[in-house]
């Protein structure tokens, strides 16, 4: 862990647990605790304040493949087990919730027969009444064709957006606005829908952004902006229905883009490049 206000660079040893490979870490919005899952299904929560860590074992039967935390540090992580045929489609995932207080003790638990998650975030929405949670829905892309929404006080309420079959694959979404979510098509489609009751099931914009396959998209923090990039070519987006105003940079056609990042003022956009020998580097980008 590299702290950029004392420069310092401090170690966490964590191969003493054998957990197997690091899948997922981030950091408890509301307290210095990381959360770090494995391959092996483990998740250690290292409260940096206390150097305290916590092994949470045998809750998850398969690798944990993606985690998020809420807004109130609540910790949901999922784990996905194919059954014999090892199709994606055919997997039960398991989402297992955590409070960083309770440690060990899993809060609660549900299982998904739809297929493999992944991109797990905790929402707002108006699919689920507003409880005692400051974010009441929990979606995740299943099988990288569909979005699900889990009503998280209601074990019996989930929402699914399908999608057309040509459409293609699920490369990202992010809620922005009072409700609404923006996906984002590998084959260069963006659409947005919503949670509202009276506006579920259908497409509210559909507007095609890229000529060629999208690999990554990214969202500032504040939902004013997203960004999407293929091999070669970053574009930026303003988070409006009905106006699409975006930044377009490109780059060599060798660029070999691979990931965007926002900084938490959204004022600057990074992405990431792979080469053959050059892997990582990111570059900044003025908005």
């Amino acid at each position: 862990m590299w702290s950029p206000y004392s420069q310092k660079i401090t170690g966490q040893e964590l191969d003493s647990w054998s957990s197997g490979k690091v899948t997922w870490l981030g950091w408890n919005p509301i307290a210095d605790i990381l959360a770090v899952a494995f391959n092996s299904g483990n998740i250690i929560l290292l409260d940096k304040a206390s150097d305290r860590r916590v092994v949470v074992r045998e809750h998850h039967q398969g690798p944990v493949v993606d985690a998020a935390w809420s807004t109130d540090g609540v910790l949901a992580s999922c784990s996905s087990v194919k059954d014999v045929s090892g199709d994606d489609k055919q997997a039960v995932t398991s989402f297992i919730f955590f409070t960083s207080a309770s440690g060990e003790e899993a809060m609660t638990s549900r299982e998904c027969p739809y297929g493999k998650a992944r991109r797990l975030r905790f929402a707002v929405s108006k699919f689920a009444p507003i409880g005692l949670r400051s974010q009441n829905t929990l979606s995740c892309i299943i099988s990288n064709k569909t979005l699900l929404l889990f009503d998280l006080d209601d074990d019996s309420r989930s929402l699914h957006y399908t999608f057309k079959a040509d459409y293609g694959n699920i490369v990202d979404y992010f809620w922005f606005g009072d409700g609404y979510i923006l996906i984002c098509f590998q084959i260069g489609i963006l659409i947005w829908v919503s949670s509202h009751p009276d506006e579920q099931g259908k497409e509210l914009a559909h507007v095609n952004i890229s000529q060629n396959s999208i690999v990554h998209m990214a969202a500032s923090n504040d939902g004013a902006r997203f960004g999407i990039c293929s091999e070669n070519v970053v574009k930026v987006f303003q988070t409006e229905l009905g106006k699409m105003r975006h930044t377009e940079a490109s780059l060599s056609k060798d660029a070999g883009l691979r990931k965007l990042s926002w900084t938490s003022d959204g004022q600057f956009i990074t992405y990431s490049i792979c080469r053959i020998k050059i892997t990582g580097f990111q570059f900044l980008w003025c908005l």
